[in-house]
């Protein structure tokens, strides 16, 4: 049974060090991804913990839930949180994609109105025709 279950074992390990990695790495990102980094790297995280859970321990998990539920359904329990959970590594590999793709939000410009000037600027008077004095 070890040996059938040796490559996804492997790619279970490999997923779980991208989730470590991605959690470390958040904390690094700039302020407006680390929102989405570390909520995806979280996500891949759990997924692969239970993809290995379920890889080295799938027949456990199945003789212990038997009884309970009954051979088939046990089988329904397994492979609904494994789906559920392949929802969730999904969903965590598109937030980080997003996280290294989203440009980072520019400030809006901030222009200061300038002091008027010229011929017409407040405090001076306005007059029509050539200056009398």
């Amino acid at each position: 049974m070890f040996i059938s279950n040796t490559p996804f074992i492997i790619g279970a390990a490999l997923l779980c060090l991208v989730g470590v990695g991605g959690v470390a790495c958040s904390f690094a990102a700039p302020v407006g991804r680390k929102g989405l980094a570390g909520t995806g790297s979280a996500l891949v995280l759990a997924g692969a913990a239970v993809f290995l859970a379920l890889a080295l321990w799938s027949g456990a998990f199945n003789e212990a839930l038997a009884p309970l539920f009954g051979g088939r359904t046990a089988w329904l329990v397994l492979n609904t949180v494994d789906y559920v959970f392949t929802a969730g590594l999904g969903t965590g590999l598109i937030l980080l994609a997003l996280a290294a793709t989203r440009r980072p939000s520019r400030p809006a410009p901030h222009f200061t109105p300038h002091q008027p000037y010229g011929p017409h600027a407040p405090g001076t008077p306005y007059q029509h025709g050539p200056a009398q004095g």
